[in-house]
């Protein structure tokens, strides 16, 4: 028998009779990469694993991720301050523990983060190339593995 369970028909000693193989069983291990006791496949169908890079490797198993590509877990807010200045705060709110993650703001000012155990990760600005102006400024979130979150005028100052 072969792995998927059907006799194999062989001719082995050429004699135009077909004979059937009894040699040994192949058995191939089924992936069970976090030993949950499930196969990883049905780990991914069912929801009890996260797939992110659809490789088929529950993600648990494959080391450093890059699943957050959801862009409404990027929160920008401006706020004033006691000074009378501005202030720019953006939060990854769902992200892979231990993914480096680069924000800007406006293309600029980088602050290099990691998201936390909790799958967050902040940033905040009170100057940029100077003190920071009023109206629409953009915040990006850019992810170890090269996807970018944020969209134009993704957060507005008085």
């Amino acid at each position: 028998m072969d792995a998927s369970g059907s006799l194999r028909l062989a001719d082995g000693d050429y004699n135009d009779l077909a004979e059937v193989d009894r040699g040994a069983y192949e058995f191939q291990p089924i992936p069970d990469c976090n030993r949950n006791g499930f196969r990883d496949d049905l780990d991914i169908r069912s929801g009890r694993s996260d797939d992110c890079d659809n490789d088929g490797i529950p993600d648990e198993c494959d080391g450093p991720c890059c699943c957050e590509t959801d862009r409404e877990y990027l929160v920008t807010l401006c706020r004033t301050l006691q000074n009378g200045n501005l202030m720019v705060k953006a939060t990854l709110g769902r992200g892979c523990p231990g993914e480096r993650v680069t924000f800007y703001l406006d293309g600029e000012c980088p602050k290099k983060r990691t998201i936390n155990e909790r799958g967050k990760c902040r940033a905040k600005w009170k100057t940029c190339n100077g003190d920071l102006a009023g109206g629409p400024h953009t915040v990006t979130a850019a992810l170890s593995c090269g996807t970018v979150l944020g969209e134009p005028g993704n957060v507005e100052c008085p």
